[in-house]
């Protein structure tokens, strides 16, 4: 198995574009094979613009979305646990997971924002 990383650019309308980056499975990939696209599965994608966010929160959230869909996509290909832990490890190498909090970002986001405060950490 392989993982690589694609970008793909969709139109948003009005000449604005998304570019979205991908974690890509590459499953029984042998060197002289001429197409992958039987053994391919998208693990997780991530619009690349979260990947520069300063804000923590927000980031945090982005990824969390990110690593959620990786997961249930890894789960369901019933890899063996070191196998899924190596892929787990590669994707963390450019996405990293984010803290156990991070879907609590919304609601500490809407209550700062009712607030008009900032929230303590």
């Amino acid at each position: 198995m392989q993982l690589e990383w694609q970008k793909r650019i969709i139109s948003c309308g009005a000449g604005r574009k998304q570019v979205l980056l991908d974690a890509v499975l590459l499953m029984g990939v042998s060197p002289g094979r001429e197409s992958a696209e039987k053994g391919t599965r998208i693990l997780g994608t991530m619009d690349e613009r979260f990947l520069a966010v300063r804000e923590f929160d927000l980031q945090s959230f982005h990824f969390g979305l990110f690593w959620k869909e990786v997961h249930s996509n890894l789960d369901g290909l019933g890899l063996e646990p070191a196998v899924r832990k190596d892929l787990e490890h590669r994707i963390e190498e450019k996405i990293c997971k984010p803290p156990e909090d991070w879907a609590l970002w919304p609601r500490r986001c809407s209550l700062s924002c009712r607030l008009k405060t900032k929230i303590p950490h």
